[in-house]
């Protein structure tokens, strides 16, 4: 375990939230858990990683193509001071469904997207179908978490078990070799754009929605991004 979050949830009780964050590396992958829920009407859960120099810090995603519509939404998002993510990872339940868009971002703003595939929440096998997927990655999303923090607390985040769980070959993180590091940061984007208060490492206390980008995470106490490995 990696991280816990500090923050209520304002996006909704067992609706849209991230309680803990679980990462391990294992020969030339990355194991990932995320526990918590994501609504299933098009929100987004955003896995932004910083392996490489370069990167973007302060996102530039407006040219992506759509969908998924969300990723325009965090144009504009200015990183913490020292994280500028290579990569982002966008995965959604829309209706029942997971999908899962990869973006690589490049300096110079924009980058290039990449459909992984889709799966089924709940089926719990990992399998993305239906897109292009070299690196084999794998995703497994589970909605039956009942547990974790609430509106008005997040003392028991570590308390729900289900959400999100994933395999990254690090080919996907622009590794050759599973070795340097490499920063990691989870949050969730509503639907209609809303950048919410689940970020993982947490924003703090007291946070909550923070609404549209442009949004400056360096206006906010505390670092959202963190150390996976050397």
């Amino acid at each position: 375990m990696v991280a816990t979050q500090d923050n209520h949830t304002a996006m909704g009780d067992n609706v849209s939230e991230l309680n803990q964050m679980f990462l391990k590396r294992v020969n030339n992958t990355i194991r990932f858990g995320v526990t918590g829920n994501l609504s299933s009407i098009g929100a987004a859960m955003m896995l932004l990683v910083d392996s490489i120099p370069g990167g973007q810090s302060t996102l530039s995603t407006g040219s992506f193509s759509t969908p998924p519509s969300t990723i325009h939404d965090v144009n504009g998002m200015t990183m913490d001071s020292g994280f500028k993510p290579d990569v982002i990872i966008h995965v959604n339940t829309y209706s029942g469904g997971i999908y899962v868009d990869y973006f690589e971002l490049d300096s110079a703003g924009g980058g290039t997207k990449r459909y992984i595939g889709g799966g089924t929440v709940d089926d719990l096998d990992g399998f993305l179908t239906g897109g292009t997927n070299p690196g084999a990655m794998m995703l497994a999303v589970s909605d039956s978490n009942s547990a974790g923090v609430t509106s008005s607390d997040a003392s028991t985040a570590p308390t729900a078990t289900a959400g999100f769980e994933g395999e990254i070959n690090i080919s996907d993180l622009l590794l050759s070799e599973a070795t340097g590091t490499i920063k990691v940061m989870a949050m969730i984007v509503s639907n209609d754009g809303t950048i919410g208060n689940q970020f993982l490492p947490g924003l703090g206390g007291g946070y909550g929605n923070l609404g549209d980008s442009p949004i400056d995470l360096n206006t906010i106490p505390g670092n959202a991004s963190m150390l996976l490995f050397h």
